[in-house]
């Protein structure tokens, strides 16, 4: 509790201080924080995972440092920082470390590396986006789009699918993020909500892989993580399908239209594979009616479905209130 808390006030301290020099130690301090929660899961690649990862974060805080070394030398600073932030976030073509660390998780670790440890580097990124070279950026978008989206197609582990999927919603987010500096916030809260209702029902089943997930006797629990699918797949009317529209929307009134088409085609391919995932769920033949199912110890995870699935929704039309009365506002200075 006391490393996790500790990671807390690290991300809160990169978020608020305007220091470069506080910025890296933060970082720092969050990647050692973080090794110990990863190590609590006693299996035989724990060390493997964490060893992994401490490398690689290792090497994105050099990356950084001498970025900040070019800082009052060169205006190119911002391209290598770009790339660390990048490594730090698993945006393909640099992803290949995350899926690897993914085997040796408990369910409340990869909460942690697909949710909390993207939130520091959106943010570093969103503060500095006036500087950012959008071109070098829309590489990364276009790649993790297309790789989150194809490879989930080949993967057998749940595990993997989502952090497959966390790379596909990073292209979404990095999109819209030149466009609209807290429309992305409003996307990561969304698609944290989905994860963590998600996440909570395949550990309260202990379902790692897609057999488990087949195999798997309470309709009530397949039920609800069929749903979390079809919100992460974007299909309309679930919690998943607005924050999209939202990119969408924003995209389609700016000059990189063509980033709009990219992110639907391969939201398309991830539709295929949780459709096909859930079409064999619902054709498995169950002993009970999930309606009849009375289980005490399933009212928890139920509880947590029926709050986080439909709040995407009451976000959305929150946060879509707000722009529309902020577009008015502006129209109506603009007639005056």
């Amino acid at each position: 509790m006391m490393f996790f808390m500790v990671l807390l006030l690290s991300i809160f301290l990169i978020i608020s201080t305007d220091s470069w020099l506080m910025t890296w130690l933060a970082l720092e301090i969050n990647i050692m924080v973080f090794l110990p929660l990863m190590l609590k899961k006693n299996n035989k690649y724990q060390s493997e995972t964490a060893l992994k990862y401490f490398l690689i974060q290792v090497m994105a805080s050099v990356i950084i440092l001498l970025s900040l070394i070019q800082l009052k030398v060169s205006e190119n600073y911002i391209h290598l920082l770009t790339l660390a932030l990048m490594l730090k976030m698993a945006a393909a073509p640099l992803h290949k470390w995350m899926p690897a660390l993914i085997s040796g998780m408990s369910w409340e670790t990869l909460f942690i590396l697909l949710i909390l440890q993207k939130l520091a580097p959106f943010f570093l990124l969103s503060i500095n986006m006036n500087l950012v070279y959008f071109d070098f950026l829309i590489f990364f978008i276009i790649m993790s789009a297309v790789t989150g989206s194809v490879m989930v197609l080949f993967q057998s582990s749940l595990q993997k699918m989502l952090a497959y999927s966390s790379i596909a919603h990073l292209a979404w987010m990095l999109a819209i993020m030149k466009e609209s500096k807290f429309e992305w916030f409003i996307y990561f809260v969304i698609y944290s909500m989905i994860i963590l209702a998600l996440l909570v029902t395949l550990a309260h089943n202990n379902t790692s892989y897609l057999s488990q997930l087949l195999s798997l006797h309470k309709s009530k629990m397949k039920f609800w993580i069929c749903l979390g699918f079809l919100s992460l797949a974007g299909l309309p009317p679930f919690s998943g399908f607005f924050p999209k529209m939202m990119v969408i929307s924003v995209l389609s009134c700016s000059e990189y239209k063509f980033l709009a088409g990219v992110l639907i085609l391969s939201s398309l391919i991830s539709l295929f594979m949780y459709m096909r995932i859930i079409l064999m769920v619902m054709l498995q033949k169950s002993a009970k009616n999930f309606l009849f199912e009375k289980k005490k110890n399933d009212y928890f995870v139920v509880f947590i479905n029926m709050i986080f699935m439909p709040v995407g929704l009451m976000i959305f039309l929150l946060d879509f209130k707000l722009y529309k009365l902020k577009t008015f506002k502006v129209l109506k200075k603009s007639k005056s």
